[in-house]
């Protein structure tokens, strides 16, 4: 059984962890609203916390269910449903590894910021695949081992294999980030590779939160720029796979 990033065991409260990050919240809100089907009967936010990306979602499907780990994040998830006045919005609790719902029951599932917490991708992937019905779209975030920066550093090291290295990076906790008990950097190759193994087709690929500059530049520049910033290179950024963030949107073959 693969390890699970269990954040209800060190009281990890993670609406702490977006405050002073809407430049990634906005983006991530905006590719959402880019792969998303405009409409559908029922979807699925896997490992959707407190539902920070719930009123995007809840606007075009009749049904919305969020399934998380942590019994703290849904309990937020619930009292913020109460307060946006969302009523088609339901938590359940459980593990993505083996998630309790009947095979081909979602139209759409999602997956974001909750792939680096994977030790088994091909697992979760195959659970991901069974619960989406035939024709249904799957939307997942991972975190990009390959990023921008990562390069620049592997060069300067002269380690010249790194970009073609799919191996995944894993990445140890520390006291000032406890949630990185469970911490994987992808390869988008492999996960591709893993996506297309267990029949699901590619859509589409977006490189999502673009600009990973210091907290103490970032807090200087206007929200409105680096919002400008972030469509202009997001192009180059996709077709590279240089950003941190890698979203895919795949789609489960109707004949399945």
């Amino acid at each position: 059984m693969p390890d699970i990033s269990d954040y209800d065991s060190i009281n990890y409260d993670y609406t702490k962890y977006w405050e002073g990050r809407d430049y990634e919240n906005l983006v991530e809100q905006k590719a959402l609203e880019n792969l998303l089907p405009t409409k559908g009967d029922a979807i699925l936010d896997v490992g959707g916390s407190f539902g920070r990306l719930a009123p995007i979602y809840t606007k075009r499907f009749k049904k919305a269910t969020i399934l998380d780990y942590s019994q703290i994040a849904l309990n937020q998830a619930k009292d913020l449903a109460k307060k946006r006045n969302i009523t088609n919005l339901t938590t359940v609790k459980g593990d993505a590894y083996n998630m309790p719902f009947e095979d081909n029951s979602f139209d759409t599932v999602i997956m974001i910021r909750v792939m680096h917490h994977i030790e088994n991708p091909q697992k979760l992937i195959k659970e991901l695949y069974r619960v989406t019905k035939p024709g249904g779209f799957l939307i997942l975030e991972m975190a990009n081992k390959i990023h921008l920066k990562a390069r620049i550093r592997s060069v300067l090291k002269k380690d010249f294999s790194f970009i073609q290295d799919e191996t995944p990076i894993k990445l140890g906790a520390s006291k000032e980030d406890p949630e990185k008990g469970i911490f994987y950097n992808f390869h988008p190759a492999a996960i591709q590779k893993i996506l297309e193994a267990e029949g699901f087709n590619i859509i589409k690929k977006l490189s999502v939160s673009n600009l990973r500059l210091p907290p103490s530049i970032k807090s200087k520049m206007p929200l409105s720029t680096l919002l400008l910033s972030d469509k202009l290179i997001t192009p180059i950024f996709t077709k590279l796979n240089l950003g941190p963030s890698i979203w895919f949107k795949a789609i489960k073959p109707k004949n399945e």
